[in-house]
Order: structure tokens, then C-alpha cells, then sequence
């Protein structure tokens, strides 16, 4: 664990020259839930409040976050980058999120428990490569890395680190992003490194108040299981000048995908 923070530590020295250049800096919180059966016999639940730093500049920014998880399941999933992932019913340590070493097991069992604690830090810095023009998308680029430093003996996070990059385009009122995710493999299943995508439609009904409808694809994570497939509906208000609130909806349509979730977050220009 010491070891884990202490990488997550050792890439802010990327962002030490920017902690105090002039730009825009935020803070944001939220709550979400999402819910699901992920192919097994029981549903796996699991509640996120996200904490969040953020800087953006003209044409760059960066963020660090860290969520307080709280996970009821029977064994059949573990925290990983984007949500739960499902693992197959009593994969992890026999059921029910106190399985010590996390060793292979493939008993199936109901016993529920719940668990609880800070999950992974999340490091993200973007940068935009091309302005929106007559024939030209707006093009930006986004790296990601997912530090395991959640409690990987409670299967909130996987004990491994993840890293992804995407290329993200918007043109007037569709946008989107494809990307490449490549994930570490903990003791107990092997993940594959997947590539991923969405396409969103958004459209303004007020200067301050935006819809966005947005589907989200993603290749199966591990051997024989489905690929994600997801679609949102987001609101995004501007309360003023320093405040934003957003909140979603999701449904999922694979059993890699939570049968449903919800979040709102609130962001907070300093």
C-alpha cells in the first residue's frame, strides 16, 4: 500500500510548475449509485463520493480525484477503472468482499456483505490539439492513470495500476471520444487491455442549462464476458459564475454494465 501511494505521489512533480500559473482552479463532490447483476445471481451495489481537484488552463488542464466507496456484493465484482467489474459469482476470495489474500475461488456463494473506504487516486491531464473550425472538429487529448491505492483485500479496487489514453472531438452539437485502457491483472482473474468509445449529442435549451444523450461502448475486460454497453442522459446547469451542477442517469444493456446508475456532482471554481 505505502508503495502504491508513493507513486501516486511521485507524479505530482509533473504538475508542480502549473500549481500556481494563472488559470482556473475547482473543486468538485458528488454522490453516485450504480446497480447490477454483472451475469451473476445477485446484485452488486455500489455508492461513490467523489472528491475532486481540477485545473484548466487556455488549452490544458489536469485532475486528481479519490472516491469514499461503499460496496455490497456477494463476490462477484471488484472496483476498477470506470465502476464495478464483474468477475463471475464467487470469483473474489469466495464471496463477499472480506476474502483476505483475494485468492482464485470458484465457489459460488449468497452471502452478501458490505464494505467501505477510499478507492483509487485518478490522475488526469488533457490538452487541446486542434480549434473548432468551418470543416474542423475541436480535437483535445486526455491521458489517464489509475493509481491502486483502495483496499484491494475488500475488492475496492484491483490492486493493480491502470493507465488510458483518448482522443476526444466535438463539432457543433456531436461530440465523442475513442480510447485505449490498458489494466493490470490482480492475482485472481486476468484483464484485458480494451479499447473504448462513446458518441454524445448535446444540445442547449438555455445559456446555462445543457442535455447531453451519450452511448458508451467497450471491449469485454476479461475472456467470455460481454462488452460494455451503456447509455446516459446528463443535465448540466450553471448555477453562476462559480458554481455547476450536473447530474445522469445511466442504463445499461450487458450484463458487463450495471443495470442502472445515477450520480449528480457539483463543481466549485476557486
Amino acid at each position: 500500500m505505502k508503495k502504491r501511494i508513493l507513486a501516486a505521489l511521485s507524479l505530482l512533480p509533473l504538475y508542480s510548475s502549473t500549481l500556481f500559473a494563472e488559470g482556473t482552479y475547482s473543486v468538485g463532490f458528488g454522490s453516485e449509485y450504480s446497480s447490477g447483476d454483472y451475469g451473476a445471481d445477485s446484485t452488486a451495489t455500489l455508492w461513490s463520493v467523489p472528491i475532486s481537484l481540477n485545473y484548466q488552463a487556455d488549452k490544458w488542464g489536469w485532475g486528481i480525484s479519490v472516491p469514499y466507496l461503499i460496496l455490497r456484493s456477494s463476490g462477484n465484482v471488484v472496483v476498477g477503472s470506470g465502476g464495478m467489474i464483474g468477475t463471475g459469482p464467487g470469483v473474489i476470495g469466495g464471496g463477499g468482499g472480506s476474502g483476505g489474500g483475494g485468492g482464485m475461488s470458484t465457489t459460488t456463494t449468497t452471502t452478501t456483505t458490505t464494505v467501505s473506504g477510499l478507492g483509487d487516486v485518478t490522475l488526469r491531464g488533457s490538452v487541446e490539439i486542434a480549434q473548432e473550425g468551418k470543416l474542423m472538429p475541436w480535437m483535445g487529448f486526455t491521458l489517464k492513470a489509475k493509481i491502486a491505492t483502495a483496499d484491494e483485500n475488500k475488492f475496492l479496487g484491483t490492486g493493480e495500476n491502470d493507465y488510458a489514453a483518448q482522443l476526444e472531438m466535438l463539432k457543433g452539437m456531436v461530440g465523442g471520444y475513442v480510447g485505449y485502457k490498458v489494466l493490470g491483472d490482480p492475482a485472481y482473474v486476468n484483464f484485458n487491455n480494451v479499447v473504448y468509445g462513446a458518441l454524445n449529442l448535446s444540445h442547449y435549451t438555455s445559456d446555462a442549462t445543457r442535455l447531453t444523450l451519450e452511448g458508451y461502448l467497450e471491449q469485454p475486460i476479461i475472456d467470455g464476458n460481454d462488452p460494455k454497453r451503456e447509455v446516459s442522459f446528463i443535465v448540466s446547469h450553471k448555477l453562476n459564475e462559480e458554481r455547476r451542477i450536473s447530474a445522469y442517469i445511466l442504463k445499461g444493456f450487458s450484463d458487463a454494465s450495471p443495470d442502472w446508475g445515477a450520480g449528480i456532482v457539483f463543481k466549485y471554481s476557486l
